[in-house]
Protein backbone atom coordinates (compact mmCIF):
# COMPACT_ATOMS: atom_id res chain seq x y z
CA UNK A 1 0.00 0.00 0.00
CA UNK A 2 2.66 1.90 0.02
CA UNK A 3 1.99 3.38 -3.67
CA UNK A 4 -1.51 4.84 -2.16
CA UNK A 5 0.71 6.70 0.16
CA UNK A 6 2.74 7.60 -2.23
CA UNK A 7 0.08 9.25 -4.45
CA UNK A 8 -1.85 10.91 -1.26
CA UNK A 9 1.83 12.70 -1.02
CA UNK A 10 1.69 14.18 -4.28
CA UNK A 11 -1.79 14.65 -4.30
CA UNK A 12 -1.17 16.96 -0.84
CA UNK A 13 1.71 18.77 -2.62
CA UNK A 14 -0.25 19.59 -5.69
CA UNK A 15 -3.24 21.00 -3.36
CA UNK A 16 -0.68 22.94 -1.02
CA UNK A 17 1.18 24.42 -3.88
CA UNK A 18 -1.62 25.28 -6.51
CA UNK A 19 -1.39 29.16 -5.31
CA UNK A 20 1.86 29.10 -5.63
CA UNK A 21 3.64 31.95 -7.98
CA UNK A 22 5.53 30.44 -10.68
CA UNK A 23 5.06 33.48 -13.23
CA UNK A 24 8.42 32.88 -14.34
CA UNK A 25 8.31 29.64 -15.39
CA UNK A 26 8.05 29.78 -19.39
CA UNK A 27 6.67 25.77 -19.96
CA UNK A 28 3.46 25.70 -21.48
CA UNK A 29 2.27 22.34 -20.23
CA UNK A 30 -0.24 22.00 -17.60
CA UNK A 31 0.97 18.92 -15.79
CA UNK A 32 4.79 20.05 -15.68
CA UNK A 33 3.51 23.79 -14.30
CA UNK A 34 2.30 21.69 -11.61
CA UNK A 35 5.47 19.57 -10.72
CA UNK A 36 7.18 23.16 -11.18
CA UNK A 37 5.23 24.61 -8.34
CA UNK A 38 5.41 21.69 -6.44
CA UNK A 39 9.43 22.02 -6.71
CA UNK A 40 9.13 25.70 -5.65
CA UNK A 41 6.98 25.14 -2.81
CA UNK A 42 9.18 22.62 -1.34
CA UNK A 43 12.36 25.05 -1.83
CA UNK A 44 10.13 27.89 -0.55
CA UNK A 45 10.27 25.64 3.27
CA UNK A 46 13.85 24.57 2.25
CA UNK A 47 15.87 27.83 1.75
CA UNK A 48 19.44 27.59 0.48
CA UNK A 49 21.67 28.04 3.28
CA UNK A 50 25.23 29.19 3.72
CA UNK A 51 25.39 30.02 -0.05
CA UNK A 52 27.91 32.96 -0.77
CA UNK A 53 27.68 35.92 -3.86
CA UNK A 54 25.14 38.03 -4.81
CA UNK A 55 21.28 38.24 -5.10
CA UNK A 56 21.30 37.15 -8.91
CA UNK A 57 23.71 34.23 -7.83
CA UNK A 58 21.56 32.82 -5.92
CA UNK A 59 18.76 33.21 -7.84
CA UNK A 60 20.16 31.24 -10.33
CA UNK A 61 20.91 28.30 -7.93
CA UNK A 62 17.44 28.74 -6.54
CA UNK A 63 15.75 27.81 -10.28
CA UNK A 64 18.58 25.04 -10.72
CA UNK A 65 17.58 23.21 -7.88
CA UNK A 66 14.06 23.97 -8.09
CA UNK A 67 14.42 22.19 -11.68
CA UNK A 68 15.93 19.36 -10.48
CA UNK A 69 13.78 18.82 -7.86
CA UNK A 70 10.96 19.14 -10.44
CA UNK A 71 12.49 16.46 -12.70
CA UNK A 72 12.95 14.65 -9.83
CA UNK A 73 9.33 14.86 -8.89
CA UNK A 74 7.86 13.94 -12.51
CA UNK A 75 9.58 10.82 -12.97
CA UNK A 76 9.49 9.26 -9.40
CA UNK A 77 5.39 10.48 -9.95
CA UNK A 78 5.74 8.44 -12.83
CA UNK A 79 7.62 5.08 -11.36
CA UNK A 80 4.86 5.38 -8.93
CA UNK A 81 1.73 5.43 -11.06
CA UNK A 82 3.21 2.55 -13.27
CA UNK A 83 4.00 0.22 -9.94
CA UNK A 84 0.58 1.18 -8.52
CA UNK A 85 -1.21 -0.40 -11.67
CA UNK A 86 0.81 -3.59 -11.69
CA UNK A 87 0.02 -4.00 -7.78
CA UNK A 88 -3.59 -3.22 -8.41
CA UNK A 89 -3.47 -5.61 -11.63
CA UNK A 90 -1.67 -7.66 -9.65
CA UNK A 91 -4.92 -7.94 -7.22
CA UNK A 92 -7.08 -9.55 -9.74
CA UNK A 93 -9.93 -12.08 -8.84
CA UNK A 94 -7.69 -15.45 -7.72
CA UNK A 95 -7.93 -18.35 -9.95
CA UNK A 96 -8.61 -20.99 -6.86
CA UNK A 97 -12.56 -20.03 -5.24
CA UNK A 98 -13.76 -20.57 -2.08
CA UNK A 99 -15.31 -23.94 -2.71
CA UNK A 100 -11.88 -25.62 -3.55
CA UNK A 101 -12.11 -24.89 -7.29
CA UNK A 102 -9.74 -24.19 -9.91
CA UNK A 103 -11.02 -21.95 -12.61
CA UNK A 104 -10.81 -22.14 -16.57
CA UNK A 105 -11.09 -20.15 -19.00
CA UNK A 106 -14.30 -19.87 -21.17
CA UNK A 107 -14.67 -21.64 -24.57
CA UNK A 108 -12.26 -20.49 -27.43
CA UNK A 109 -9.32 -18.85 -24.60
CA UNK A 110 -6.17 -19.98 -24.30
CA UNK A 111 -4.66 -22.24 -21.68
CA UNK A 112 -2.36 -20.45 -19.04
CA UNK A 113 0.08 -21.60 -16.16
CA UNK A 114 -0.46 -21.44 -12.61
CA UNK A 115 1.29 -21.64 -9.53
CA UNK A 116 -0.90 -23.14 -6.49
CA UNK A 117 0.42 -23.48 -2.80
CA UNK A 118 -0.82 -26.10 -1.04
CA UNK A 119 -0.56 -26.56 2.63
CA UNK A 120 -1.47 -29.14 5.16
CA UNK A 121 -2.51 -29.26 8.47
CA UNK A 122 0.77 -30.09 9.88
CA UNK A 123 2.10 -26.97 8.38
CA UNK A 124 3.62 -28.69 5.22
CA UNK A 125 3.57 -26.43 2.12
CA UNK A 126 4.28 -27.10 -1.39
CA UNK A 127 4.14 -25.15 -4.55
CA UNK A 128 3.18 -26.38 -7.16
CA UNK A 129 2.83 -25.46 -11.54
CA UNK A 130 0.22 -26.87 -13.28
CA UNK A 131 -0.98 -26.15 -17.09
CA UNK A 132 -5.04 -25.26 -17.55
CA UNK A 133 -6.24 -26.35 -20.61
CA UNK A 134 -9.63 -23.93 -21.48
CA UNK A 135 -13.00 -25.20 -21.48
CA UNK A 136 -13.85 -27.34 -24.40
CA UNK A 137 -11.10 -26.76 -26.38
CA UNK A 138 -10.31 -29.19 -29.54
CA UNK A 139 -10.60 -29.47 -33.30
CA UNK A 140 -11.68 -32.23 -35.31
CA UNK A 141 -8.45 -34.59 -34.80
CA UNK A 142 -6.57 -36.59 -38.01
CA UNK A 143 -5.50 -39.21 -38.00
CA UNK A 144 -1.85 -38.02 -38.78
CA UNK A 145 -1.55 -35.84 -36.23
CA UNK A 146 -2.32 -38.89 -33.91
CA UNK A 147 0.39 -40.97 -35.40
CA UNK A 148 3.19 -38.26 -35.08
CA UNK A 149 2.12 -37.35 -31.41
CA UNK A 150 2.58 -40.93 -30.68
CA UNK A 151 5.58 -41.29 -32.24
CA UNK A 152 6.92 -37.99 -29.91
CA UNK A 153 5.60 -39.82 -26.53
CA UNK A 154 7.51 -42.64 -26.96
CA UNK A 155 10.63 -41.18 -26.61
CA UNK A 156 9.15 -37.84 -24.74
CA UNK A 157 7.05 -40.13 -22.04
CA UNK A 158 10.56 -41.68 -20.63
CA UNK A 159 11.47 -38.62 -19.01
CA UNK A 160 14.99 -39.36 -17.47
CA UNK A 161 14.60 -42.57 -18.38
CA UNK A 162 16.97 -45.08 -21.10
CA UNK A 163 14.54 -46.76 -22.40
CA UNK A 164 11.15 -48.58 -22.04
CA UNK A 165 12.76 -52.12 -20.88
CA UNK A 166 14.21 -50.33 -17.91
CA UNK A 167 12.06 -47.63 -16.01
CA UNK A 168 13.31 -46.46 -12.29
CA UNK A 169 12.56 -42.53 -12.83
CA UNK A 170 9.44 -41.13 -13.12
CA UNK A 171 7.38 -41.07 -16.55
CA UNK A 172 6.33 -38.15 -17.98
CA UNK A 173 2.70 -38.60 -18.98
CA UNK A 174 0.63 -35.38 -19.18
CA UNK A 175 -2.61 -34.43 -20.02
CA UNK A 176 -2.18 -33.27 -23.56
CA UNK A 177 1.19 -33.06 -25.28
CA UNK A 178 2.72 -30.06 -26.51
CA UNK A 179 0.68 -27.95 -28.79
CA UNK A 180 -1.34 -30.86 -30.44
CA UNK A 181 -5.32 -30.68 -29.60
CA UNK A 182 -5.94 -33.66 -27.81
CA UNK A 183 -6.75 -34.71 -24.32
CA UNK A 184 -4.84 -37.31 -23.04
CA UNK A 185 -6.26 -39.64 -19.93
CA UNK A 186 -3.54 -42.13 -19.01
CA UNK A 187 -4.12 -45.69 -17.17
CA UNK A 188 -1.67 -48.53 -15.41
CA UNK A 189 -2.19 -51.64 -15.57
CA UNK A 190 0.04 -51.87 -12.23
CA UNK A 191 -1.06 -48.43 -10.41
CA UNK A 192 0.58 -50.08 -7.03
CA UNK A 193 4.27 -50.20 -9.17
CA UNK A 194 3.27 -47.26 -11.63
CA UNK A 195 0.77 -44.74 -10.74
CA UNK A 196 -1.02 -43.00 -13.89
CA UNK A 197 0.87 -39.89 -13.25
CA UNK A 198 3.90 -41.50 -14.12
CA UNK A 199 5.09 -41.96 -10.14
CA UNK A 200 7.21 -45.21 -9.49
CA UNK A 201 6.16 -46.57 -6.53
CA UNK A 202 8.45 -48.08 -3.53
CA UNK A 203 8.63 -51.94 -3.78
CA UNK A 204 11.56 -54.52 -2.68
CA UNK A 205 10.41 -56.86 -5.61
CA UNK A 206 11.79 -57.41 -9.24
CA UNK A 207 11.30 -55.79 -12.24
CA UNK A 208 7.49 -55.46 -12.98
CA UNK A 209 6.33 -55.57 -16.97
CA UNK A 210 3.47 -52.87 -16.91
CA UNK A 211 0.99 -51.59 -19.52
CA UNK A 212 0.67 -48.08 -19.69
CA UNK A 213 -2.80 -47.21 -21.82
CA UNK A 214 -3.58 -44.00 -22.80
CA UNK A 215 -6.57 -42.60 -24.42
CA UNK A 216 -6.51 -39.87 -27.04
CA UNK A 217 -9.82 -37.68 -27.20
CA UNK A 218 -10.86 -34.81 -28.51
CA UNK A 219 -14.16 -33.65 -30.71
CA UNK A 220 -15.42 -36.31 -32.24
CA UNK A 221 -12.20 -38.02 -32.57
CA UNK A 222 -11.07 -41.07 -29.46
CA UNK A 223 -8.27 -43.60 -30.03
CA UNK A 224 -6.32 -45.97 -27.56
CA UNK A 225 -2.76 -46.68 -27.07
CA UNK A 226 -0.79 -48.83 -24.94
CA UNK A 227 3.20 -48.27 -24.15
CA UNK A 228 5.07 -51.15 -22.23
CA UNK A 229 7.47 -50.61 -19.22
CA UNK A 230 9.68 -52.43 -17.78
CA UNK A 231 9.64 -50.78 -14.07
CA UNK A 232 12.70 -51.44 -11.32
CA UNK A 233 10.94 -49.64 -8.70
CA UNK A 234 13.00 -46.87 -7.07
CA UNK A 235 13.06 -47.07 -3.33
CA UNK A 236 10.22 -44.73 -1.24
CA UNK A 237 10.68 -41.32 -0.97
CA UNK A 238 8.28 -39.43 1.03
CA UNK A 239 7.45 -36.39 -1.47
CA UNK A 240 4.84 -33.65 -0.64
CA UNK A 241 5.36 -31.93 -3.61
CA UNK A 242 5.72 -34.84 -6.21
CA UNK A 243 2.13 -35.70 -4.54
CA UNK A 244 0.44 -32.55 -4.75
CA UNK A 245 1.24 -32.42 -8.33
CA UNK A 246 0.46 -35.72 -9.26
CA UNK A 247 -3.06 -34.91 -7.51
CA UNK A 248 -3.31 -31.78 -9.03
CA UNK A 249 -2.55 -33.43 -12.21
CA UNK A 250 -5.33 -36.30 -12.24
CA UNK A 251 -7.73 -33.42 -11.18
CA UNK A 252 -7.39 -31.51 -14.10
CA UNK A 253 -7.36 -34.78 -16.04
CA UNK A 254 -10.74 -36.12 -14.53
CA UNK A 255 -12.92 -33.41 -15.91
CA UNK A 256 -11.09 -31.77 -18.80
CA UNK A 257 -14.44 -30.24 -20.43
CA UNK A 258 -15.75 -28.88 -17.05
CA UNK A 259 -16.32 -24.95 -16.68
CA UNK A 260 -14.06 -25.55 -12.66
CA UNK A 261 -11.43 -27.88 -11.42
CA UNK A 262 -11.93 -29.71 -8.39
CA UNK A 263 -8.58 -29.13 -5.89
CA UNK A 264 -8.04 -32.25 -3.91
CA UNK A 265 -8.85 -31.83 -0.34
CA UNK A 266 -6.73 -34.07 1.34
CA UNK A 267 -2.46 -35.30 0.26
CA UNK A 268 -1.08 -38.43 1.95
CA UNK A 269 -3.73 -38.25 4.05
CA UNK A 270 -3.36 -34.44 5.28
CA UNK A 271 -6.08 -31.95 4.73
CA UNK A 272 -4.52 -29.53 2.04
CA UNK A 273 -5.90 -25.73 1.46
CA UNK A 274 -4.77 -24.10 -1.92
CA UNK A 275 -3.60 -20.56 -2.54
CA UNK A 276 -2.47 -18.97 -6.41
CA UNK A 277 0.98 -17.68 -5.53
CA UNK A 278 1.58 -14.88 -8.06
CA UNK A 279 4.19 -12.50 -9.37
CA UNK A 280 4.30 -8.82 -8.20
CA UNK A 281 6.32 -6.49 -10.25
CA UNK A 282 5.08 -3.29 -8.71
CA UNK A 283 7.90 -3.09 -6.12
CA UNK A 284 10.58 -3.60 -8.63
CA UNK A 285 8.83 -0.73 -10.65
CA UNK A 286 8.47 1.41 -7.96
CA UNK A 287 12.30 1.12 -6.44
CA UNK A 288 13.46 1.33 -10.12
CA UNK A 289 11.68 4.47 -10.95
CA UNK A 290 12.55 6.06 -7.32
CA UNK A 291 16.63 5.05 -8.47
CA UNK A 292 15.56 6.79 -11.93
CA UNK A 293 14.67 10.01 -10.21
CA UNK A 294 17.99 10.17 -8.06
CA UNK A 295 20.04 9.21 -11.24
CA UNK A 296 18.30 11.96 -13.27
CA UNK A 297 18.66 14.63 -10.22
CA UNK A 298 22.57 13.39 -9.95
CA UNK A 299 23.23 13.32 -13.64
CA UNK A 300 21.68 16.86 -14.12
CA UNK A 301 24.29 17.95 -11.44
CA UNK A 302 27.04 16.30 -12.56
CA UNK A 303 25.82 18.10 -16.02
CA UNK A 304 25.97 21.35 -14.65
CA UNK A 305 29.39 20.66 -12.83
CA UNK A 306 31.15 20.26 -16.23
CA UNK A 307 29.69 22.84 -17.28
CA UNK A 308 30.60 25.24 -14.83
CA UNK A 309 34.36 23.30 -15.06
CA UNK A 310 34.59 24.52 -18.31
CA UNK A 311 33.19 27.98 -18.10
CA UNK A 312 35.73 28.18 -15.50
CA UNK A 313 38.60 26.71 -17.77
CA UNK A 314 37.64 28.98 -20.23
CA UNK A 315 37.77 32.32 -18.45
CA UNK A 316 41.23 30.92 -16.69
CA UNK A 317 43.33 31.07 -20.10
CA UNK A 318 41.31 34.08 -21.50
CA UNK A 319 42.63 36.40 -18.47
CA UNK A 320 46.31 36.65 -19.93
CA UNK A 321 44.25 37.96 -22.88
CA UNK A 322 41.65 40.27 -21.35
CA UNK A 323 45.12 41.75 -18.90
CA UNK A 324 47.06 42.22 -22.36
CA UNK A 325 43.99 44.25 -23.94
CA UNK A 326 42.95 46.53 -20.77
CA UNK A 327 46.72 47.77 -20.83
CA UNK A 328 46.37 48.59 -24.31
CA UNK A 329 44.14 50.41 -24.40
CA UNK A 330 44.84 52.18 -21.27
CA UNK A 331 48.49 52.58 -22.89
CA UNK A 332 46.46 54.36 -25.69
CA UNK A 333 45.24 56.98 -23.25
CA UNK A 334 41.73 55.65 -22.14
CA UNK A 335 40.92 55.93 -18.97
CA UNK A 336 39.61 52.79 -16.89
CA UNK A 337 36.13 52.95 -17.41
CA UNK A 338 36.36 52.94 -20.99
CA UNK A 339 39.00 50.83 -21.39
CA UNK A 340 37.14 48.30 -19.74
CA UNK A 341 33.89 49.03 -21.83
CA UNK A 342 35.96 48.35 -24.78
CA UNK A 343 37.71 45.50 -23.77
CA UNK A 344 33.98 43.87 -23.16
CA UNK A 345 32.82 45.23 -26.09
CA UNK A 346 35.85 42.92 -28.51
CA UNK A 347 34.11 40.02 -26.99
CA UNK A 348 31.60 38.83 -29.38
CA UNK A 349 31.18 35.93 -31.40
CA UNK A 350 29.65 32.42 -31.56
CA UNK A 351 31.76 30.98 -29.67
CA UNK A 352 32.58 34.06 -27.04
CA UNK A 353 34.07 33.51 -23.76
CA UNK A 354 31.98 34.04 -21.02
CA UNK A 355 34.31 36.38 -19.36
CA UNK A 356 33.01 39.08 -21.57
CA UNK A 357 29.83 38.62 -21.09
CA UNK A 358 30.49 38.89 -16.97
CA UNK A 359 32.04 42.38 -18.24
CA UNK A 360 28.74 43.73 -20.18
CA UNK A 361 27.25 43.10 -16.67
CA UNK A 362 29.77 45.20 -14.94
CA UNK A 363 29.41 48.08 -17.54
CA UNK A 364 25.45 47.69 -17.21
CA UNK A 365 25.97 47.79 -13.62
CA UNK A 366 28.15 50.87 -13.92
CA UNK A 367 25.06 52.52 -16.15
CA UNK A 368 22.67 51.64 -13.65
CA UNK A 369 24.34 54.38 -10.84
CA UNK A 370 27.02 51.22 -9.09
CA UNK A 371 30.41 53.28 -8.33
CA UNK A 372 33.07 51.76 -10.80
CA UNK A 373 34.97 49.64 -7.72
CA UNK A 374 31.96 48.19 -6.46
CA UNK A 375 30.95 46.91 -9.95
CA UNK A 376 34.44 45.53 -10.43
CA UNK A 377 34.15 43.61 -7.03
CA UNK A 378 30.46 42.54 -7.87
CA UNK A 379 32.20 41.44 -11.03
CA UNK A 380 35.13 39.33 -9.15
CA UNK A 381 32.25 37.56 -6.84
CA UNK A 382 30.52 36.30 -9.69
CA UNK A 383 33.41 34.85 -11.87
CA UNK A 384 34.67 33.65 -8.30
CA UNK A 385 38.49 32.59 -9.97
CA UNK A 386 41.97 33.65 -7.79
CA UNK A 387 43.32 35.48 -11.44
CA UNK A 388 40.18 37.74 -11.16
CA UNK A 389 39.65 38.55 -7.83
CA UNK A 390 43.41 39.29 -7.70
CA UNK A 391 42.83 41.49 -10.53
CA UNK A 392 39.81 43.16 -9.41
CA UNK A 393 41.52 44.03 -6.13
CA UNK A 394 44.49 45.78 -8.10
CA UNK A 395 41.72 47.66 -10.01
CA UNK A 396 40.00 49.29 -7.05
CA UNK A 397 42.72 49.85 -5.24
CA UNK A 398 44.58 51.73 -7.60
CA UNK A 399 41.59 53.38 -10.03
CA UNK A 400 41.80 56.80 -8.47
CA UNK A 401 45.76 56.83 -8.68
CA UNK A 402 45.56 57.16 -11.85
CA UNK A 403 46.48 55.77 -15.49
CA UNK A 404 50.23 56.00 -14.60
CA UNK A 405 50.20 54.01 -11.59
CA UNK A 406 47.68 51.67 -12.83
CA UNK A 407 49.42 50.39 -15.88
CA UNK A 408 52.83 49.90 -14.57
CA UNK A 409 50.92 47.35 -11.88
CA UNK A 410 48.73 45.78 -15.50
CA UNK A 411 51.75 45.34 -17.21
CA UNK A 412 53.64 43.56 -14.39
CA UNK A 413 49.80 41.70 -14.13
CA UNK A 414 50.06 41.06 -18.01
CA UNK A 415 53.60 39.31 -17.40
CA UNK A 416 52.55 37.14 -14.73
CA UNK A 417 49.56 35.98 -16.33
CA UNK A 418 51.39 35.04 -19.23
CA UNK A 419 53.86 33.08 -17.24
CA UNK A 420 50.99 31.31 -15.44
CA UNK A 421 48.92 30.57 -18.24
CA UNK A 422 52.33 28.96 -20.24
CA UNK A 423 52.40 27.05 -16.52
CA UNK A 424 48.81 25.68 -17.32
CA UNK A 425 49.35 24.80 -20.53
CA UNK A 426 52.45 22.52 -19.93
CA UNK A 427 50.91 20.73 -17.11
CA UNK A 428 47.34 20.14 -19.07
CA UNK A 429 49.86 18.65 -21.73
CA UNK A 430 51.83 16.29 -19.66
CA UNK A 431 48.52 15.25 -18.03
CA UNK A 432 46.96 14.40 -21.75
CA UNK A 433 50.64 12.68 -22.11
CA UNK A 434 49.76 10.21 -19.33
CA UNK A 435 46.16 9.65 -20.17
CA UNK A 436 47.60 8.34 -23.52
CA UNK A 437 49.75 6.25 -21.99
CA UNK A 438 47.51 3.35 -21.37
CA UNK A 439 46.04 2.95 -25.07
CA UNK A 440 49.74 2.87 -26.44
CA UNK A 441 50.50 0.57 -23.99
CA UNK A 442 47.59 -1.55 -25.27
CA UNK A 443 48.04 -0.36 -28.55
CA UNK A 444 52.18 -2.04 -28.42
CA UNK A 445 51.05 -5.32 -26.74
CA UNK A 446 48.52 -5.78 -29.80
CA UNK A 447 51.13 -5.18 -32.01
CA UNK A 448 53.36 -7.88 -30.35
CA UNK A 449 51.06 -10.46 -30.11
CA UNK A 450 50.12 -9.83 -33.93
CA UNK A 451 53.49 -10.44 -34.50
CA UNK A 452 54.53 -13.40 -32.57
CA UNK A 453 51.80 -15.61 -33.05
CA UNK A 454 52.40 -15.75 -36.89
CA UNK A 455 56.02 -16.85 -35.42
CA UNK A 456 55.25 -18.99 -33.13
CA UNK A 457 52.41 -20.84 -35.39
CA UNK A 458 55.04 -21.27 -38.17
CA UNK A 459 57.89 -22.75 -35.92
Amino acid sequence: MCYLGVLIVFILLAALSRKTDVAEYPAKGGIERCFYRMAVWICERCPIKGKRGSGTEREAVRREKTECLKIGLLVLFIGNAAALFLWVNGRRESAVTDGGYLLRDGQGGQEREVELLAEADSGEKALVHLTVQAQGYSEKEQEILCEKMLKELETGALGENASWNEVTRPLVLPEAWEDYPFVLRWHSSAPDVLSAGGRVAAREEGPVLVELQVRISGEDFEREHSFYARVCPAPEEKDFRRAAQEALEEAEQEKPREEKIKLPSAIQGETVSWSEKREDKSRTVFLLAAAAAGAVVFLRKKEKERLLEKRRRQMEREYPAVVSKLTLYLGAGMNMKSAWEKTAGNGGGKNENPVYEEMRIACREMEGGVVETEAYARFGRRVRQQCYVRFVTLLSQNVKKGNTALLSLLREEALTAMSEHAASVKREGEESAARLLFPMVMIMGMVMVLIMVPAFMNM
